[in-house]
C-alpha cells in the first residue's frame, strides 16, 4: 500500500475519488 502521504497527494489530484473509496 502507498504511504499516506502519497494518499493525500493521490486524492488532491483526484478530488472526485475520496481517501476511503482508493
Amino acid at each position: 500500500m502507498p504511504s499516506p502521504a502519497s494518499l493525500i497527494l493521490a486524492t488532491s489530484s483526484h478530488r472526485l475519488v475520496p481517501v476511503h473509496h482508493l
